[in-house]
């Protein structure tokens, strides 16, 4: 969760220097970095996934019922039960420690009018992955974790774009967002 926390201000960091070059004000340039951020992050999250599980398939909505047997009742032909792919046990600790770090990050920066939802939402997600993981619920974990991500980085886009004032942009950014949901 370190390495993450400090790769997530890393990003932050990079988006306040992106956020002066547009000329933003100081509050403005914070929201947009924060903001920032997490659209870095969800955007090589999707990525990760996408190529970590786009050739399984129990990852597409046509093997989802081998998918629905992982964990103890294991049949997916050729693995044993409780078993997953080294670099989705890897992805996972990533994801996990995401969450943990952002929650902490949530912590220390200034409280927005959704904290507590935000909080919440944060725990529950560590938990869920960490309950996924110990009950070798990977597979199903993967799926729920590409629906609920694919959907962020539009938004965190639209909000980008909108800190900066590009026209148009955060429209249709939001209508991708539409799309993925």
């Amino acid at each position: 969760s370190l390495g993450m926390l400090v790769v997530l201000l890393v990003l932050q960091q990079c988006g306040s220097a992106v956020g002066e070059a547009f000329g933003l004000k100081r509050s403005r340039k914070e929201k947009f970095a924060h903001t920032f951020s997490e659209m870095c992050y969800y955007i090589m999250s999707v990525i990760a996934l996408s190529r970590l599980c786009w050739g399984a398939s129990w990852f597409w909505p046509s093997g989802w019922h081998e998918v629905m047997f992982d964990g103890r009742v294991q049949q997916v032909a050729d693995l044993e039960p409780y078993t997953a792919p080294a670099d989705l046990k890897f992805f996972y600790m990533i994801e996990t420690s995401y969450y943990i770090s952002s929650f902490a990050l949530l912590l220390v920066r200034p409280k927005k009018k959704d904290f507590f939802e935000m909080a919440f939402h944060h725990v529950v997600t560590a938990s869920l992955q960490l309950l996924s993981y110990s009950t070798g619920y990977m597979r199903i974990g993967a799926v729920v974790m590409y629906l609920h991500d694919i959907f962020d980085p539009f938004m965190l886009f639209a909000k980008c774009a909108h800190y900066v004032k590009i026209p148009v942009l955060p429209d249709v950014a939001f209508v991708c967002c539409t799309i993925a949901f």
